[in-house]
């Protein structure tokens, strides 16, 4: 059934030997590291737009806000309550004006701002139409926010930031802060330059 040949040991049989593994031609060697490699392209691209994603999530979770309180806040907050024409202004700046479920009366800039639904005044904001606007996280101000109110909407388990920047020297580490707090720091950086 087999006949052994005088090269090396060689044999000719209708099949190769089981232990002897089939080794591939150059041409088959090839093609299969070319399938390889367009296999693998999609999932790179793949990974490399959606790298963003996760960077942004990494810089959310415990923020100390102006009052001095440990805040845990979602990773990426997708519906954020402003309670100050700044802070309102400062979303828009870095790129989470689209997230802002609920802004104060006098929010009125950017123009796509007085799109936002309104929650009362800057004072006195409405606690009912705060919570009616399900927020992932509500920033507020030590300047112009009643901390009352304030104090209301923490009572009631909302995930509530307060900013406050002193002296003008600090806004530009504030509008980072409300960019990392927003899960926007990308955005933030740029704004606070």
């Amino acid at each position: 059934m087999f006949s052994f040949s005088p090269r090396r040991g060689a044999c000719s049989s209708p099949q190769p030997f089981p232990h002897r593994p089939h080794r591939p031609h150059r041409e088959e060697r090839k093609s299969l590291a070319t399938f390889r490699l367009s296999s693998a392209v999609p999932i790179l691209i793949l990974v490399l737009l959606l790298f963003p994603a996760f960077s942004a999530q990494v810089h959310a979770g415990t923020f100390t806000d102006a009052l001095g309180r440990k805040v845990d806040l979602p990773d990426s907050p997708r519906r954020i309550v402003s309670l100050a024409p700044h802070l309102t202004e400062i979303l828009f700046a870095i790129g989470a004006g689209d997230r802002v479920v609920g802004a104060t009366a006098f929010c009125d800039y950017p123009e796509a701002a007085r799109r936002v639904p309104r929650i009362g005044g800057f004072s006195d904001p409405s606690i009912e139409l705060v919570l009616a606007a399900r927020p992932d996280v509500v920033i507020a101000t030590l300047v112009g926010n009643r901390r009352e109110s304030v104090e209301e909407l923490i009572r009631l388990g909302l995930p509530v930031y307060v900013s406050g920047a002193e002296a003008i020297g600090e806004i530009p580490r504030e509008v980072r802060r409300i960019g990392a707090v927003a899960g926007a720091v990308q955005g933030g950086e740029t704004a606070a330059r």
